[in-house]
């Protein structure tokens, strides 16, 4: 995509190479000329645009064909093996790529190529290769939910649903730019403001509770990840494992010793923090477990 890109921006300096090397040639025609040299190089600037936009759209065609072959036709057939490469292989090289598509339409409509009189087609491809990206972001989407039913929510992959959220927001306003030929000024306020809003809903959640209770409750086809619980996640989740020792005791594979040191060790964490921290670190989680734990 990149080669791509740097041709057609090369394109009218090869066209200009070409014109001074014909200039002894065309030195007697140039009284004659129906077109200033500013439209020429918009023309060539609108052809390299619209071979790269079908070069651009024949690509994705054919990954878009086989996310529907091997991700929506044959969802939940894949293994944890293959669900591990698509999610920490495959997953951001795809998000990557809906970035540089997020690129190359704002590059080709940063100026006068959107209020060229003829660019009908070249608003087609556009539209065309955005609707593409979208259903690439659904696969992604897809993808990561799959993941999710086998092995449980994570906070990378909870980033993931963010992210795709956001590419499809920003996808929807490139849509609008190129619709009703706005400035790049446009977009950088819209998505800032869209980036700002999912930022402040996103701290209204705890979201160390709702990964557990949801890791606890949900039927994940490879069982509960007891250590990412008691390790990865803060101690606010502490009440939450025991009131569902049973079931980390049925899915997670440890013995009921090593649930009872976890759950020890969680304990004395929250202990020594709580007595460590002084009334400015209030807050309701804390409170709902000692509350729990100590009733």
């Amino acid at each position: 995509m990149g080669a791509l890109l740097g041709a057609s921006h090369l394109a009218p300096l090869v066209s200009g190479m070409e014109g001074k090397l014909s200039f002894s040639q065309n030195r007697r025609q140039k009284r004659f000329r129906l077109w200033a040299p500013g439209v020429i190089s918009l023309k060539n600037e609108y052809r390299a645009s619209l071979i790269t936009f079908g070069l651009l759209n024949g690509l994705i065609f054919l990954a878009n064909i086989a996310d529907l072959r091997y991700v929506w036709v044959s969802y939940g057939e894949a293994g944890p093996q293959e669900l591990s490469q698509y999610v920490h292989a495959g997953t951001y090289l795809l998000l990557f790529a809906i970035l540089l598509a997020m690129a190359a339409v704002i590059w080709y409509f940063r100026g006068n190529l959107n209020f060229y009189p003829e660019n009908e087609w070249l608003r087609g491809f556009a539209f065309l290769w955005l609707a593409q990206n979208a259903m690439l972001a659904f696969s992604v989407a897809l993808r990561n939910w799959q993941y999710v039913a086998h092995y449980g929510l994570a906070y990378k992959r909870l980033g993931v649903f963010w992210f795709l959220s956001l590419v499809l927001y920003g996808l929807y306003t490139l849509f609008q730019k190129v619709k009703n030929r706005k400035t790049i000024a446009f977009l950088l306020y819209r998505n800032s403001w869209a980036i700002y809003a999912s930022l402040l809903a996103l701290s209204l959640i705890n979201w160390d509770v709702a990964i557990t209770r949801y890791n606890l409750q949900a039927d994940n086809k490879e069982g509960i990840d007891a250590q990412f619980l008691f390790q990865d996640v803060s101690d606010k989740n502490l009440y939450l494992l025991y009131q569902y020792k049973g079931r980390l005791l049925e899915k997670s594979g440890w013995n009921q010793a090593t649930l009872e040191q976890a759950l020890h060790k969680k304990r004395l964490k929250l202990v020594r923090r709580a007595q460590a921290n002084s009334w400015r670190s209030w807050n309701y989680a804390d409170v709902r477990n000692e509350y729990f734990l100590f009733k």
